[in-house]
């Protein structure tokens, strides 16, 4: 009967954590973290896709984790920031998206427009808006939330349940936050850099006109100019985008296979 009850409550303690390691990419990772998800709904999928992998997360947990709360409460930290910075990549991917549409913003004249973006509940530009929007879009039709939902099941293997990185805590913040910063700022500029190309042009030869025309309005006329440019390198370069952003999923997978490595092999990041 003890050892019964002992079988149980390490299974009860196992669920939890898995729990405790996925929840984090179902409450803040774009689609589950949405606010227009309700909590209720966010907390079900979290048990759901924790009784999903319960049958195949096995493997001894460390010895007296169930029977002291300082050990108990040092694995359920490590849980949550291993769920964490496998929706920050994400994340970072999605913001990629929304700066890029803010570049746009700036140099069109709409970064003076903001609007409520329903999904995060805070102000963003329109095209920032627009951007982030098409990027949820063709996210979804590239399978990418099985794509987090495969990388966060390899971490199980590479970092088992309760016990300390094969690489300690810094290396996994370190691999996250310098490729992070590359995934936020690369992919900004490569999805602005068709409309900026273009807004940049139209804005030169705006200035060799008001050389030569010194008696035009050159602010009257520049704004529409602007608006125009930058709408019309917009739609051009929607396959542009959608190459990019195909580009950054595949980026995404390695992000999280180094994730994986680095987690599973001290000083595998770089």
């Amino acid at each position: 009967m003890n050892a019964l009850f002992a079988a149980s409550q390490a299974e009860l303690l196992r669920y939890l954590l898995i729990v405790v390691r996925v929840s984090p990419l179902m409450m803040t990772a774009p689609i589950w973290g949405s606010p227009l998800v309700p909590a209720q709904v966010r907390i079900f999928i979290s048990l759901l896709v924790a009784g999903l992998l319960l049958p195949v997360v096995r493997g001894p947990l460390p010895p007296g984790l169930a029977g002291s709360v300082f050990p108990l409460a040092i694995a359920v930290a490590q849980e949550l920031l291993l769920g964490f910075l496998v929706a920050y990549l994400a994340l970072l991917m999605f913001s990629a998206a929304q700066l890029a549409g803010q570049l746009i913003d700036i140099q069109v004249g709409f970064g003076i427009a903001n609007v409520i973006d329903p999904l995060s509940s805070a102000q963003v530009t329109l095209i920032g808006q627009l951007q982030y929007l098409a990027a949820l879009l063709v996210f979804l039709l590239l399978d990418g939330h099985h794509l987090l939902l495969s990388g966060l099941a390899a971490t199980f293997g590479a970092a088992p349940l309760g016990s300390p990185f094969a690489a300690g805590m810094e290396a996994p913040l370190a691999l996250v936050v310098q490729r992070g910063g590359r995934i936020l700022f690369v992919l900004a500029v490569q999805i602005a850099a068709p409309a900026l190309t273009a807004l940049f042009l139209a804005n030169f030869a705006l200035g060799l006109v008001s050389r030569m025309l010194p008696q035009m309005n050159i602010f009257l006329v520049g704004m529409p100019v602007n608006i125009f440019v930058g709408l019309l390198a917009l739609a051009a370069s929607l396959s542009i985008f959608t190459s990019v952003w195909r580009g950054a999923m595949g980026g995404l997978e390695s992000q999280l296979a180094g994730l994986v490595a680095v987690l599973r092999t001290p000083g595998a990041h770089g």
